[in-house]
């Protein structure tokens, strides 16, 4: 009887340690990823002209009355962009534009 309790609180245990490592696996929303990049401490200053390809397009489409003023990248986590007009835009490392929802989604 002890081996099964002991067996039951050990799976027990042990399935809580992996649904709690799964939860840090699930990819960010766009909020959150928005978030992180805005307050990260670790944003590195690049040249606008260093951006991503897909970056580049996507702001010569939907951008194409102001230039990128200054350009950050956040390491594992994406770009943030700051224009002349004082827009910001938000990009993923594969260059996917991230929308912001807010608090009301």
């Amino acid at each position: 009887m002890k081996r099964l309790f002991f067996f039951l609180i050990t799976s027990v245990a042990l399935s809580m340690a992996f649904v709690s490592c799964q939860k840090d696996l699930e990819e960010l929303t766009d909020d959150e990823l928005i978030q992180e990049i805005a307050l990260a401490e670790n944003a590195q200053s690049i040249d606008p002209a260093d951006l991503p390809l897909t970056i580049k397009e996507y702001v010569d489409d939907y951008f194409f009355d102001t230039y990128v003023e200054e350009a950050y990248e956040v390491s594992e986590r994406g770009f943030e962009c700051i224009f002349g007009n004082g827009d910001v835009a938000y990009f993923n490392r594969n260059g996917r534009p991230l929308m912001f929802r807010g608090p009301f989604g």
